[in-house]
């Protein structure tokens, strides 16, 4: 019986011990507590119910409430094992007509149930405390019904658990049980008369017929919380905190633009002109596969996706650096592309090499074809920024790091790349990053760790290797400070010769008093990367900039925002751990520089700002004001299966858009409305909140991403009663222009579709521009070129051109309502001819993509009579794609495929002598003036073009 008894308590023991290990978070938030003060929280901290400090709520209640949940849960069991034991050994005698119960087992369970009340009686202050908490009302918080009701009848509950302790007590010296069970019965009628009928008809017959009045001092708690604990306060507002904050600013939007307000040396002119020369026409979420086929080189590299920074990079026409917004990607290894062997997966194949950088503004285009001009690029890297100290990257993004090792400086060479003659270039690693192999028991741990018995024989490995694990930047992260919630966009940046890496890490709680939850109004348009879409929360801080560096491995956390109570929690946890702030660019010099607002944090604070905003109860009650999140239906492919040419010449179908979607915040280096400087901030406007039909823009609000105002939130109001044309009405402008349907439409054929990309808001001044890139994309090859820049202004659309991309050639064409041309000054710099084609580099490697449409030509070797294809169209047909053609060959070319040229060379002379003939002209072609090698007689079936990369 003995040993029965130990092996139970050491069962019971265990099952106690692991549900308290989970508790580990709210034990380190119990034991380090630290107040809310009025820098942090409404109120000076303390809540106006139970007028306790928000600290309590949210560092000492969670584990509090576990306690009693896990003590109540505790004395059951013991109850039932002691009633149990009790039976086994005769105190229990149920069929005993004399004495069914001992009086000492009597006892014994009397003062078991005594403190079992007791212990319920503590969840019932608990419960009464946590009425602040509440979320089963149209907002969260405490409501009339809690506070008139449920709260009197939790006072009413907790005098009854003490009543009930006091009678099984009692009950000790009396026969029977009678008093225990009136106690108990009464308990449970009270319970349900009391905690549920009683608020429910509260609810039902005084609040409901008057609900506006009756929760309009709770519904004004919880827009003061909720404003706060997401940032959103007004920085007019006397109990605003100091961390973050809302500027509020009127913006006309509908103003007319001047010659003098884009020409000239004005302050405000020169101002605006940046604006407009950093205008980014390189979407992110387009270039991912024009980067990877441009820069991936090889098939065992991958590139991260492209992500906006900004950096000093030279100005090609001055001797100067100018702060330019860029596209910036690392190129990683991929694992699943390595030739598969023991050796290559784990010795030799260990790390990716370098980065790409281009400008995201007009310099970054290639005007030849429309593709990327990198300002760093190639293996070695070469350009600006340098990347020459250390370019390799063991430590990088790409989710397949998170499993698997690698084992660096073996005595297998490591592999940095080839070069272009095949060459092997070599490495071997001297980092600090990774854990020695060691001796026998290390090796032998590592092999039964990863299951890998070759660890343990190699004979490539030595004691010095290092075993590198946790490779993926933020599994790294996590796994060092898990109590942190991380951004689903960590950032590679180009700094000092080397490569790090950038996440933002948020402190978040979901026991804010008052503060309504993020889920679902917040985190509905979250990426399925970032971790704050599964998370509950109703408070969030963006405490924490992470730095990784992609060599070594070493991460730093830097304390962002050191007003945050619960970062000072766990930097009295973890003293080692963080970093002031004012010691980054002193560790990593110029690192702050290259801090962005993260995209996660602006995407919730804007969706709960859409309905936040309406700081009067009233007003939120009926929600007539509230805004929603523009919609933008222009972005994405477009639907190129209802794009097709009909039968009769010249007749277009209209052009299918995507369905609507939510406009993304996105990053510009700007000058905001009354700035007379650029800076870097995240975007995102409004539109009346409905269901699709209320499409003009009411606000847009803005996050600053420079050291010197990071975190300041603005939002610029479009005054009542004006009309201001959202983004999703850029879509009717460019619709109903004529020369841009068709040009989309004809884009669509011939084997390739169109992409349009996000729209770009550009204030100039109180005017607003919308800027779209338009690209075109081989559908068999998948890597989008920039063609054509599309820009709305006072509801009219421009563009640039097909296979002319420049902004400066879209805006110098917009005409004010008075018949004056702003931007005619610009038309000096847009190009008015094809650019020539640049000279061929000496190899690279190649990647198969395919354009259909057969076509037979005579090679000329000068001026000669092209044999004509023998598919028809329109002559605008016609010319949409030998220009289209002649795009390709320049490509061809500058990427050193000579036969893919001429190939394009010929179907575009083909097609350009095709609607000379259609005017009824007989003519003779010569093609453009370029520099290429004699040519042949050549019948060409244009399935297969070969892209080469450099």
């Amino acid at each position: 019986m003995k040993w029965i008894r130990l092996g139970a308590a050491v069962l019971f023991a265990l099952i106690g011990g692991v549900s308290a290990r989970g508790q580990w978070n709210n034990w380190l938030l119990f034991s380090n507590s630290v107040p809310f003060s009025s820098s942090s929280a409404p109120w000076n901290g303390v809540d106006p119910l139970n007028h306790l400090n928000d600290s309590f709520y949210v560092f000492r209640l969670p584990f509090l409430s576990w306690v009693v949940g896990w003590a109540f849960s505790a004395l059951i069991v013991t109850l039932l094992l002691c009633a149990v034991t009790h039976y086994l050994n005769g105190g229990i005698r149920p069929l005993s007509a004399v004495q069914r119960v001992s009086p000492h087992v009597k006892a014994h369970l009397s003062v078991l149930l005594a403190v079992l009340a007791l212990v319920q009686g503590v969840n019932y202050y608990l419960q009464r405390l946590s009425l602040v908490l509440g979320t089963d009302h149209f907002f969260d918080g405490a409501s009339y019904a809690d506070v008139h009701a449920m709260r009197p009848a939790l006072v009413l509950l907790m005098a009854i658990s003490v009543i009930a302790a006091g009678l099984f007590l009692y009950n000790v010296r009396q026969q029977g049980w009678l008093l225990p069970v009136v106690a108990v019965v009464l308990w449970a009628l009270v319970w349900a008369l009391v905690a549920n009928v009683y608020p429910a008809l509260v609810q039902s017959l005084a609040v409901n017929p008057s609900q506006n009045t009756k929760e309009a001092p709770y519904i004004q708690d919880n827009i003061t919380a909720t404003n706060a604990a997401y940032g959103l306060q007004s920085c007019t507002s006397s109990a605003s905190p100091a961390s973050s904050c809302v500027t509020a600013q009127n913006f006309q939007g509908d103003g007319t633009v001047t010659a003098s307000d884009v020409t000239g040396n004005s302050l405000q002119a020169e101002t605006n002109k940046q604006t407009l020369a950093n205008v980014p026409l390189l979407d992110p979420t387009v270039m991912n596969s024009t980067f990877l086929k441009q820069q991936g080189f090889r098939g065992y590299y991958t590139m991260s996706g492209p992500s906006t920074d900004r950096y000093n990079l030279p100005d090609g026409s001055a001797a100067k650096s100018e702060e330019t917004q860029v596209l910036i990607s690392a190129r990683e290894l991929d694992p699943t592309q390595v030739p598969a062997s023991w050796v290559n997966s784990h010795l030799q194949y260990t790390h990716g090499y370098g980065a790409v950088l281009a400008p995201a503004n007009q310099s970054g285009v290639d005007p030849s074809d429309g593709y990327p001009s990198f300002s760093l690029s190639s293996l070695p890297p070469q350009g600006q920024p340098p990347l020459n100290t250390e370019p390799r990257i063991y430590f990088d993004t790409n989710p397949l790091s998170t499993s698997g090792y690698v084992i660096a400086d073996s005595n297998q060479a490591e592999l940095d790349y080839e070069d272009p003659s095949g060459g092997e270039i070599t490495t071997h690693y001297d980092g600090t990053g990774g854990v020695p192999v060691g001796g026998l028991v290390r090796r032998t741990a590592f092999a039964f760790s990863f299951g890998d018995f070759n660890i343990l024989i190699s004979g490539q490995v030595k004691s010095g290797s290092k075993v590198i694990y946790y490779r993926n930047v933020v599994q790294r992260l996590e796994n060092a400070a898990p109590f942190l919630s991380y951004d689903g966009d960590p950032y590679p940046v180009v700094l000092n010769g080397r490569l790090y890496w950038i996440e933002d890490a948020y402190t978040t709680t979901a026991n804010f008093p008052y503060s309504q939850q993020a889920n679902p109004l917040g985190t509905s348009r979250l990426p399925g990367t970032s971790e704050l879409g599964y998370e509950n929360f109703n408070y969030i801080r963006n405490s924490v900039k992470c730095v990784v560096d992609a060599y070594n491995g070493t991460m730093w956390f830097f304390v962002q925002d050191p007003n945050d109570p619960v970062i000072e929690v766990y930097e009295r946890a973890f003293p080692k751990l963080f970093t002031k702030m004012s010691e980054a660019n002193s560790m990593i010099q110029g690192i702050t520089s290259h801090w962005r607002y993260p995209e996660d944090l602006f995407t919730v604070q804007t969706d709960m700002y859409g309905r936040y905003h309406q700081t009067n109860a009233q007003v939120f009650y009926t929600n007539s004001q509230q805004w929603g999140i523009a919609q933008n239906p222009s972005s994405g492919e477009v639907n190129a299966a209802t794009t097709t040419v009909p039968p009769l010449p010249g007749a277009l179908v209209p052009v299918q858009q995507a369905p609507a979607q939510s406009v993304m915040p996105i990053y510009e280096l700007t000058a905001l409305p009354g700035q007379t400087q650029q800076s870097f901030v995240l975007l995102q406007p409004f539109v009346p909140y409905s269901n699709g039909d209320k499409q003009n823009l009411t606000a847009f609000m803005t996050a600053a991403s420079d050291p010197d105002d990071y975190g300041q939130l603005t939002v610029f109001t479009i005054p009542a009663g004006q009309t201001v044309d959202g983004p999703y009405l850029v879509s009717t402008a460019v619709t109903t222009n004529s020369a841009i349907s068709e040009e989309i439409t004809l884009l669509s054929q011939r084997g390739s579709k169109v992409v349009l990309g996000n729209v770009i808001m550009v204030a100039i001044d109180q005017s607003l521009l919308y800027v779209q890139p338009l690209y075109v994309e081989g559908e068999a090859n998948g890597v989008p070129r920039l063609d054509d820049v599309l820009v709305v202004y006072n509801n009219t659309a421009y563009h640039s051109g097909s296979g002319n991309p420049s902004l400066d050639a879209a805006i110098c064409q917009i005409t004010n309502p008075d018949g004056s041309q702003p931007f005619r000054s610009y038309c000096s710099g847009a190009p008015k001819t094809p650019p020539p084609v640049v000279t061929p580099p000496p190899s690279s490697s190649s990647t198969t993509t395919t354009v259909p449409a057969t076509t037979t030509t005579t090679r000329p070797t000068s001026a000669t009579t092209v044999v004509l294809p023998t598919q028809r169209g329109t002559i605008a047909q016609d010319l949409a794609g030998a220009q289209q053609d002649f795009s390709y060959a320049n490509a061809a070319l500058r990427q050193g495929d000579l036969a893919t040229y001429q190939n394009d060379i010929g179907a575009g002379e083909a097609l350009v002598a095709l609607a000379t003939k259609l005017e009824g002209t007989e003519t003779t072609t010569t093609r453009p003036s370029t520099s290429h090698p004699p040519s042949t007689t050549t019948t060409t079936t244009r399935k297969t073009r070969t892209t080469r990369s450099t």
